[in-house]
């Protein structure tokens, strides 16, 4: 409870590269553990999995980038944008990626 947490996603894809698939994660900044992920397309539905389960925490912030989705789907007293905000989660999808 009343932790502070960063969302991103991440796109690749599965066997061809116009099939692709979004990775969204959650990190839980102080211990830099992913504690929530899922995977699927880039909708609201996609998002709103992952989002649920961290207002069910009890999230003290949550910090994305400027997607617009995100807007609509955490709560205004909670929601970062910062610049920066992701960095955590975003250096740990750049390990993800392979080219």
């Amino acid at each position: 409870m009343g932790k502070e947490y960063e969302v991103d996603e991440l796109c690749t894809y599965v066997g061809d590269k116009n099939r692709r698939t979004w990775l969204v994660c959650a990190l839980e900044r102080q211990s830099r553990n992913i504690v929530n992920f899922n995977v699927g397309t880039r909708t609201n539905q996609t998002l709103r999995k992952l989002t649920e389960n961290l207002h069910l925490s009890r999230a003290k912030k949550i910090f994305t980038d400027k997607l617009p989705s995100y807007r609509t789907l955490i709560e205004k007293k909670v929601h970062k944008i910062v610049r920066y905000g992701t960095n955590h989660l975003e250096r740990f999808h750049l390990t993800l990626s392979i080219d």
